[in-house]
């Protein structure tokens, strides 16, 4: 079967997204955020990473690149406005819950970035928070083709 599959159109990239593909990314926004943070040249983010909350019981995170101390957080808005999200709590009882968890993820020492669906569709945005923050990126080089050579017309 795998001799098939590997002969077969698209192996190559869809062994790719195979190989890329995590459980651990909670809505199509983190995973977007995924690709273009990989896409950019940044080190790949750990995901979900746990947290002890000072108040009791635990975080997580959704990027996370502890080497550089550095926390991403992908928050559309509807975290913050829809009843399945808010779960009986008023927006602005979330909005400081948020807050606070923040407070504690950077009393740890964490520089916390956050972005949304606008940075995701304006890509240089995401690249220049994660940048500004201090996130280290190898900067992606294009490739030309060679010159031909030989007598012009």
């Amino acid at each position: 079967m795998s001799a098939i599959f590997a002969q077969s159109r698209g192996a190559a990239r869809a062994t790719r997204a195979v190989q890329f593909a995590n459980g651990r990314a909670v809505n199509p926004g983190e995973s977007l955020s995924r690709i273009l943070v990989l896409e950019s040249g940044f080190p790949s983010p750990e995901l979900q990473t746990e947290h002890a909350n000072p108040d009791g019981g635990k975080y997580f995170t959704d990027f996370e690149w502890p080497r550089h101390r550095i926390v991403g957080e992908f928050d559309g808005r509807g975290k913050y406005l829809k009843d399945e999200f808010l779960q009986g709590r008023a927006p602005g009882d979330v909005v400081y819950a948020e807050k606070r968890r923040e407070d504690h993820l950077r009393a740890e020492g964490n520089t916390v970035v956050r972005w949304g669906w606008h940075e995701l569709h304006h890509p240089g945005l995401l690249v220049a928070l994660l940048g500004s923050a201090g996130l280290p990126f190898r900067s992606r080089e294009l490739t030309l083709p060679p010159r031909e050579t030989g007598a012009s017309s």
